[in-house]
């Protein structure tokens, strides 16, 4: 059984628990030749009070744009994967954030990723999940009103 990562926000008091499918969907794109273009997607999960459970992420799609250093989503595809998870879950699952890649071993937000979390977020009115693949480790943070704060691993969740 694979177990769920669990990631705890100090400042925000908040835990963002990451299921293994999800993660694996994720770790599957990380940029691991010298060659390799960003992914990324979106994440989608439950809310629970202030608590995040991310459940999936959708994969990089054809219509996304990827380079070496930049990704922007485009497929309509993440919205209908959304929608469909939501239809399914009968509301429980919803969009809560985004994930890509970077090509380093350990990714931190770039000034364009803190940006466009911060347009997402204020748009989304909530606070969003932000996960960042890196080629050795992950940045797990969460977006909320004006601030980008990171999530630390809990270690009894590996």
């Amino acid at each position: 059984m694979l177990v769920p990562l669990t990631y705890w926000n100090e400042s925000l008091g908040l835990a963002v628990i990451i299921d293994a499918a999800a993660m694996s969907i994720i770790h599957s794109h990380r940029q691991l030749e010298a060659d390799a273009n960003e992914s990324g997607g979106v994440l989608i999960g439950e809310r629970r009070g202030v608590h995040v459970w991310v459940r999936t992420a959708t994969p990089p799609q054809r219509s996304d744009l990827r380079t070496r250093t930049s990704f922007l989503r485009r497929s309509k595809k993440h919205q209908e994967m959304v929608n469909d998870a939501w239809r399914l879950s009968d509301g429980a699952q919803v969009y809560v954030g985004e994930w890509h890649t970077h090509p380093e071993h350990m990714p931190r937000p770039s000034l364009v990723d803190r940006a466009g979390l911060l347009v997402r977020a204020m748009q989304a009115r909530q606070s969003l999940v932000v996960l960042i693949a890196g080629i050795s480790e992950d940045f797990v943070g969460v977006q909320s009103s004006l601030l980008l704060t990171h999530c630390v691993l809990q270690k009894n969740s590996v």
